[in-house]
């Protein structure tokens, strides 16, 4: 990287996940990334990458400290591990991700990767895609500068695919394209709607895309 720009600060968000640590191991240790995770509880950490622990309410204040200029974030969790509850699900798969994307926003974060979900539509049959949909659509009003949603097929991932081949380049102020055809829920702007097998790749490739 040229010396005339710093490290890119990006901050991961869901770092226990399988996406969240295929990002970690492919991010940590490159020169062009200052990588910081932020969590509830202590994880492993490959060498280059830096952890912040905070309750998940003290995560607006740890963000501002912060002052990532790329946040990924990879939160979720499951129907059976939120105990088939509505609200326990929603508090981290909407309210969660929103409150973090809101604290990046008012940090002056430019670029959010967003992994959701392959069906997410805020009119979806069942809870987990309505509510992949909406965040979807609520992110699209915050006004980031460039705004990517990933959205993952459910699949067991493969020995060896993870995050082969990328390169790092600097993005800002860049808008990204418009959903696939029919997501008429996504934003008109800042948007790529890429529907990826490889989540974990695609995470940690819309990271690092340079603008064009």
């Amino acid at each position: 990287m040229s010396e005339a720009h710093p490290p890119i600060r990006l901050l991961l968000v869901g770092s226990t996940g399988m996406v969240g640590r295929a990002v970690m191991e492919r991010l940590a240790g490159d020169p062009e990334f200052d990588l910081v995770a932020l969590a509830r509880r202590e994880v492993r950490l490959p060498s280059g990458a830096q952890m912040r622990l905070a309750d998940t309410s003290l995560w607006p204040e740890a963000i501002l400290q912060v002052k990532p200029d790329v946040v990924v974030c990879a939160l979720g969790t499951t129907w059976s591990k939120a105990g088939r509850d509505e609200d326990a699900f929603r508090e981290v798969d909407e309210r969660l991700v929103l409150s973090v994307a809101r604290a990046a926003k008012e940090a002056g974060t430019g670029h959010f990767v967003f992994v959701s979900s392959v069906g997410a539509d805020p009119l979806g049959k069942t809870l987990y895609l309505r509510v992949k949909g909406e965040v979807e659509r609520a992110l699209g009003k915050l006004g980031f500068k460039r705004l990517d949603i990933l959205r993952q097929r459910l699949r067991q991932p493969q020995q060896g695919e993870i995050g082969a081949g990328l390169r790092a380049r600097r993005c800002a102020g860049h808008e990204g394209r418009m959903g696939q055809d029919g997501d008429d829920h996504l934003p008109t702007r800042a948007k790529t709607g890429i529907e990826a097998d490889d989540a974990d790749r695609a995470a940690a490739h819309q990271a690092v895309r340079g603008c064009q």
